[in-house]
């Protein structure tokens, strides 16, 4: 028992420095690591497609249909878009993602000043939302690629945080499990 315990350990401390490690490298090439990750799942991609696009080709007797010949197209496009252009993909989803908070932040203005109308209470929270929420809109509207740096920087912490605190417990656990 005592091993299991003991293997458990080693396995968590190592999870928690290579969580460290990941995080740091978000909180001090967030550029870099971004562009790296997605060009990884871009050539993920493009393999993906070329395996999905092959199985068609060569297994049309084993029930493949024109569906995965579809995907597997789709996925080698996406798979080179990305590869190529992984500063144009993060530019895309995070202006996909300012727009949608856009609409959200005209949501809460809008139920705000109907609340302000029908003389609700509480309509100066659901304003300061709607205000709050369109500052960062236009944030990330205007600046997708800085935004998404950003966000990679918050995450790195996030995960620093969480690898230490994980260390933290495998030292206090260990303790208790020597003694077992």
């Amino acid at each position: 028992m005592g091993s299991f315990f003991k293997g458990l350990r080693h396995q968590s401390a190592l999870n928690a420095v290579v969580t460290i490690l990941l995080g740091l490298l978000l909180i001090f090439l967030p550029d870099s690591t971004l562009a790296v990750v997605l060009g990884i799942l871009g050539w993920v991609l493009v393999i993906l497609g070329v395996v999905s696009i092959v199985t068609f080709v060569f297994n049309r007797s084993i029930a493949v249909s024109y569906g995965q010949l579809i995907f597997g197209v789709v996925e080698l496009i996406l798979g080179l878009w990305i590869a190529r252009n992984p500063g144009g993909m993060v530019s895309f989803i995070t202006t996909i993602a300012g727009i949608w908070v856009l609409v959200h932040a005209i949501q809460n203005l809008q139920f705000a000043f109907s609340a302000y109308r029908a003389g609700a209470a509480g309509w100066g929270t659901a304003l300061a939302t709607g205000i709050l929420t369109l500052i960062v809109a236009i944030i990330v509207l205007l600046n997708p690629w800085s935004s998404a740096v950003t966000l990679m920087v918050f995450v790195g912490i996030c995960l620093v945080i969480d690898g230490v605190a994980d260390l933290v417990t495998v030292a206090r656990l260990g303790d208790y499990f020597r003694n077992l």
